[in-house]
């Protein structure tokens, strides 16, 4: 299947604003069939050194397909709708950090190019869709960048609420919300946002911290080096809820009427919480609580090396 993108392309200083239409293969695809609909948009505000094109696809989900998305540098943006169709968009930046003195420049009314380079970089630079084994798989394009490219590739994804997804950023944070199927995230750099997903959810974060809201099903979140916060979730007894991190604090907040079996421990840090634990209120700070919430059930496991782990009544 063929997709054709327009595309709008903003040049700084003396450079004119320009369209071009650019044809790319998406291989093994045929089983796609495609309602794409491109727009265009360009900054109103033009900068010296800085390039900036966005676009937007859409395509129909073949039942059953699940969805991977890979993103080199910049964030990933991924919400469930009420529609059979994955909806793109896409918002790539260039910074030239080279040319950072170009603003006094322009102020004396000196021209500000793009070094070609850098532009090069900045075309290179693209989004790769197929089809592959039943799932669909959207990724940034990455070759050789310039040295003084600070290029950026931001994908915001709609997607059927049932559909199963997983999700790998190199440099950027990641929002996930209203999603029915099975996720899998993960971070090397940057935030994960976590909210209203019912099948389970296995997040990790290399640096950075994990935030997640209204999680029905089971819940793994890792990160290695930041807080993990979870609300409102574990309100059902048949799912369980397993937090680790190596440094940063761990929050849970928790419906009053939940009942779960629970296993906290911290190395550099105390454990705070006014829930009843085997039918008695905790006394000072601990490091190490073991015990039945309400009348127990599911396992709620909380470790970090390096913080402090607070359960409140959410």
């Amino acid at each position: 299947m063929r997709i054709t993108k327009k595309r709008a392309l903003k040049y700084s200083g003396f450079f004119a604003a320009g369209v071009a239409a650019v044809l790319i293969a998406a291989a093994a695809v045929s089983a796609v069939s495609s309602d794409e609909r491109s727009a265009n948009a360009i900054d109103p505000a033009p900068k010296d050194g800085h390039l900036r094109e966005t676009f937007t696809r859409e395509l129909q989900l073949p039942e059953g397909a699940s969805v991977k998305i890979r993103n080199e540098s910049g964030s990933i943006s991924v919400a469930g709708w009420d529609s059979d169709k994955v909806s793109i968009a896409v918002d790539k930046r260039l910074i030239v950090l080279g040319l950072r003195f170009g603003s006094l420049k322009a102020r004396f009314g000196m021209p500000i190019g793009i070094p070609e380079e850098e532009r090069t970089s900045f075309n290179a630079l693209d989004l790769d869709v197929r089809l592959t084994g039943g799932a669909l798989i959207i990724r940034s394009t990455r070759q050789d960048f310039a040295p003084n490219a600070g290029l950026s590739f931001h994908i915001d994804i709609k997607v059927p609420r049932s559909t199963d997804l997983d999700v790998h950023a190199k440099n950027g944070p990641i929002a996930i919300r209203d999603i029915d199927g099975q996720v899998r995230v993960e971070t090397e750099n940057g935030p994960l946002t976590c909210d209203t997903i019912t099948g389970s959810l296995t997040a990790r974060s290399h640096n950075g911290a994990i935030s997640c809201r209204a999680i029905e099903g089971d819940l793994i979140a890792n990160a290695s080096n930041g807080p993990i916060e979870i609300d409102k979730c574990g309100a059902d007894p048949a799912h369980t809820i397993r937090c680790e991190t190596g440094n940063g604090a761990i929050r849970l907040n928790l419906p009053q009427t939940a009942s779960f079996d629970l296993a906290a421990t911290t190395a550099n840090g105390y454990i705070k919480t006014d829930l009843e634990v085997d039918g008695e209120a905790p006394s000072g700070h601990m490091r190490s609580v073991t015990g039945t919430i309400g009348t127990g059930g599911p396992l709620i496991e909380l470790r970090t090396l390096n913080g402090s782990i607070y359960l409140d009544e959410s």
